[in-house]
């Protein structure tokens, strides 16, 4: 489906006064607007809202023509403006334009030197020859150059792998089960920093390049590392690998860079970080974050805590006896859970819960956007402060909760006990 198609389908759906449609469409509009000239396609747009027959419904059910123009208008202002915020966010931390406008700049200029090239074929050719060729090199070359723009970036950065060959190496001796790790880097290009658990004994840290300047000390089970300001442009990323022993059960760490934990036996772990990208995995953990983009995975057993602040959120693969997330107005996505208690705090930025099960759980969610599918639970009870919530496929025993001034869609939902106030 395209922009207009999507446009005009909602059109034709909603039955509320002309005032609101027009305010809703325009909103509609505006974001399609906004969000294509930060670099998504209208597929991308299409794919991160409801369908038009959904927000029709939605619309047409919670307001009809007796609405309030202005509450409504309010209301839109506020649901669409949550998505968008959230999605400037997501633009913001990955660079998306700018390594588009690179691509895109790096294929045009390519496909001008091909043609150019090819039109200094030999004269004897025809010239209908000429053109034969040069479509047919196009082609190849737009195939392959467009493979490059279908690299997934984000994607790509939890599974790449910092190489350490020829480092520089500290190492420190501790028998404690306690550690605290302080890192800071005063540099506006920060300190990319790997954490990893090692069969060995002690704390082995190994950095490149080697000519990248930092104080290290390790004093009363606190490591302190700090990146010396400096002028100099390194031919290579600044890496940072952080090898622990098995001795160690207790992690508090504090850093302002970007941070992979990963592969550690740990009873409970404390994270404090600024703004920075930060991926959490293969870890049995307790966790507290702290105003980063996030990505918990594939974590199993055990209590969770995971507090975050404005950056992206994404928490999946998770198996654990408790969970309990606070967030704030980030993009939040919670997949593929098992839990027996879980309670999420979640800001007003866009969410996404889905392939949830467990006993009791507790979803407070803000004015953003929320999508809440495939959940089978004992009891769920829900509170959402407005916004528009589609609910689809969910199975409980009890369902209970406010959700009463949010736009909803409610699709295959079924409970033995409803108590929640629509």
């Amino acid at each position: 489906m395209r922009r207009q198609e999507f446009i005009d389908k909602l059109k034709s759906l909603l039955e509320i006064d002309d005032a609101d449609k027009t305010s809703l469409i325009e909103e509609y509009e505006s974001y399609f607007d906004e969000a294509m000239a930060d670099g998504a396609t209208e597929e991308e747009v299409i794919a991160m809202l409801e369908t038009p027959k959904e927000i029709a419904m939605t619309a047409n059910e919670e307001f009809g023509t007796k609405s309030n123009s202005k509450v409504f208008r309010e209301f839109i202002d506020e649901q669409v403006g949550a998505v968008r915020k959230g999605y400037e966010k997501v633009i913001e931390s990955g660079k998306t334009q700018e390594v588009s406008n690179k691509i895109n700049s790096v294929i045009s200029n390519t496909l001008e030197t091909v043609k150019e090239s090819l039109k200094q074929v030999r004269k004897s050719i025809k010239e209908s020859d000429i053109n034969e060729k040069i479509n047919e090199a196009v082609g190849k070359v737009q195939e392959s150059l467009g493979k490059v723009k279908d690299i997934n970036i984000i994607n790509s950065f939890d599974s790449f792998v910092m190489k350490y060959d020829n480092s520089r190496i500290e190492s420190f001796d501790i028998q404690e089960e306690s550690l605290e790790v302080k890192v800071h880097d005063s540099n506006s290009v920060k300190l990319n920093i790997e954490v990893t658990g090692h069969e060995n004994d002690g704390i082995i840290i190994k950095s490149l390049p080697t000519t990248m300047k930092y104080d290290v000390s390790f004093e009363g089970g606190i490591l302190k590392i700090n990146v010396i300001e400096s002028n100099i442009r390194y031919s290579e990323s600044k890496r940072m690998l952080i090898l622990l022993p098995e001795c160690i059960k207790n992690l508090k760490f504090e850093t302002d860079c970007p941070i992979v934990l990963k592969c550690l036996n740990l009873s409970e772990i404390s994270v404090s970080e600024g703004n920075s990208p930060l991926v959490i995995k293969d870890i049995n953990y307790s966790s507290n974050v702290s105003n980063t983009e996030d990505d918990v995975k594939e974590i199993s057993l055990g209590d969770i805590t995971v507090k975050c602040g404005s950056g992206p959120v994404v928490i999946k693969n998770i198996k654990a006896n408790k969970l309990d997330i606070s967030t704030e107005n980030g993009p939040n996505t919670i997949k593929t859970l098992d839990a027996e208690v879980v309670k999420l705090q979640l800001g007003n930025g866009p969410v996404t819960i889905k392939d949830i099960t467990g006993g009791a759980h507790l979803y407070k969610i803000g004015s953003g956007p929320k999508t809440i599918k495939e959940i089978s639970l004992d009891s769920l009870e829900l509170q959402s402060d407005g916004g528009i919530l589609s609910m689809k496929d969910v199975m409980v025993t009890k369902l209970l909760g406010d959700i009463k001034g949010t736009m909803k869609t409610l699709k295959n939902v079924s409970a033995d006990s409803f108590e929640i106030n629509k």
